[in-house]
């Protein structure tokens, strides 16, 4: 991808995250030009006329928009990587999201600029970035193994990592995780656990999977789960 030629369309109603954003996303290629819009009409008219757009960061409430807007949109772009961004955490949205819409990543406003920026180089990579809370669990979340049935974003013809490696529930998010590019702090951060229990679960998934480092352990993890 040629950074002379790399375009961002960052798309919120609210003036100060567009700005914040611009600037965040700036550190991801030295070149580069931000298109910034505030609703879903002025979204559309810059795609038709940019046609070289590589990547959409959009708010998911936004005037104009909604759920069917986001599915159109990958319709209408399939080669477009999309992540949204927003202050909800609704499961069965963000479920709809990555089935229906084909997104690449959901980041809650909630999570701090360093986790943003580490999903947008991973979707930039060609992956897909999951938020924790998607991955820790929750009161709308169900067992595990029906979300892998439901959610596309991991595919379920693959085997699971604890089926693969004995890996408890725990340490399958520091996995996921860890194999997004996350340091042990923003690992702890997300998950809401010492810095020395992530070590401490770091440690353990060597073990059990066999590999010396980091860089090991994301290329098992990856393998698992193709892109």
């Amino acid at each position: 991808m040629n950074d002379t030629h790399f375009n961002v369309l960052i798309a919120d109603d609210h003036e100060l995250i567009l700005q914040a954003m611009q600037k965040l996303v700036g550190h991801l290629r030295p070149r580069m030009a931000s298109h910034l819009v505030s609703d879903w009409p002025h979204l559309l008219s810059t795609l038709e006329q940019q046609a070289s757009m590589d990547l959409a960061i959009v708010d998911l409430h936004m005037p104009g928009s909604g759920l069917d807007c986001f599915i159109e949109l990958s319709n209408r772009y399939p080669d477009l990587p999309v992540v949204v961004v927003s202050a909800e955490t609704s499961v069965a949205v963000v479920r709809v999201l990555f089935d229906q819409a084909n997104i690449k990543g959901f980041i809650p406003k909630s999570d701090q600029a360093a986790v943003l920026l580490q999903a947008l180089k991973l979707v930039l990579a060609g992956g897909k970035y999951l938020p924790a809370f998607m991955l820790a669990g929750g009161p709308e979340l169900p067992e595990p193994a029906s979300f892998a049935v439901t959610t596309s974003s991991v595919a379920a013809s693959v085997t699971p990592p604890q089926a693969a490696w004995g890996l408890s529930s725990r340490l399958q998010d520091v996995l996921r995780l860890l194999a997004q590019g996350l340091s042990n702090k923003m690992i702890a951060r997300q998950l809401g656990i010492s810095d020395l229990t992530v070590k401490t679960h770091v440690n353990i998934l060597y073990k059990q999977m066999g590999v010396k480092n980091r860089a090991e352990a994301t290329a098992m993890f990856l393998r698992q789960h193709p892109q």
